[in-house]
């Protein structure tokens, strides 16, 4: 089903915005590694490119989406459409968002706007 994005992936977007919503001023860019906040993914290198460091939480969201392949976000998409109940297969839902490519901006705009984001995801992986 997912070409683009590893399910690995997946998972680290759902904790992101999970934190970019539980915790939106708090700093995301503590320098320390092996502490609470240092293996969280984003003061440390991860293939494909981790998050890049930023002040907050939500900007460390946006950065690691904007880090992510077209297509790759186009399957976010599909799967968090998926979660949504838009689609009765994953299959199909991450398939129609490839047919109508959106600019990468546009996507991470809407992925990072969505409250329920990392609960649609994780609602599709539990389905798939």
């Amino acid at each position: 089903m997912l070409n683009h994005i590893t399910y690995e992936k997946v998972e680290e977007v759902i904790r992101l915005a999970e934190r970019a919503d539980s915790r939106p001023g708090e700093r995301a860019d503590l320098p320390r590694r092996g502490g609470r906040e240092g293996d969280e993914g984003v003061s440390r290198p991860c293939p494909p490119a981790g998050p890049h460091p930023a002040r907050d939480w939500p900007q460390a969201f946006t950065r690691y989406l904007e880090a992510l392949s077209a297509p790759a976000l186009a399957e976010l998409v599909g799967l968090y459409r998926f979660g949504r109940g838009e689609f009765d297969q994953p299959e199909l839902a991450v398939a129609t968002t490839l047919r109508h490519p959106e600019p990468e901006a546009e996507w991470v705009a809407y992925l990072s706007s969505r409250e329920d984001l990392a609960a649609c995801l994780r609602g599709a992986l539990r389905r798939r």
